[in-house]
């Protein structure tokens, strides 16, 4: 994996930690929160700090290589490979938890015209739709 720089962190580097969030968040059927992590890696024999791996989070999405559901406060890998400006709609399941995302250019020139019609300028563009994914509707 090769991370992209980021202004935080100027000299990126794919440590043991970052692979071992990342490979959780990509097995991952569903978003998984900060906490969940920590469970998660304590089964395989270390027990990080909550800020160790919000830390860890926050360099993951400033490299774009996962997405937060602010909704939920849980992350999942970006299947996506997009601009990081590019408008995203995150559509949540809520029967199974799912996460379908997908890229709009065409949201995105709307959501930027109606901001700067009232003056302001958009850094991030990320819509979440809630309701029913393909399969449980099919239940």
């Amino acid at each position: 994996m090769n991370a992209r720089s980021s202004s935080s962190d100027p000299e990126p580097r794919w440590t043991p930690l970052r692979s071992e969030i990342f490979a959780a968040l990509e097995s991952s059927p569903m978003p998984l929160g900060a906490y969940d992590l920590i469970d998660k890696l304590a089964a395989t024999g270390t027990r990080h700090a909550p800020m160790t791996i919000y830390r860890t989070l926050d360099f993951l999405m400033a490299n774009h290589l996962v997405h937060k559901v602010e909704s939920a406060n849980t992350f999942f890998v970006c299947r996506g490979h997009h601009a990081a400006e590019t408008a995203m709609v995150l559509m949540i399941c809520e029967t199974c938890g799912h996460v379908l995302e997908n890229q709009s250019a065409q949201l995105q020139t709307t959501l930027t015209q109606e901001a700067r019609k009232l003056g302001f300028i958009p850094r991030a563009q990320v819509l979440e739709l809630r309701g029913m994914c393909e399969s449980c509707g099919k239940l």
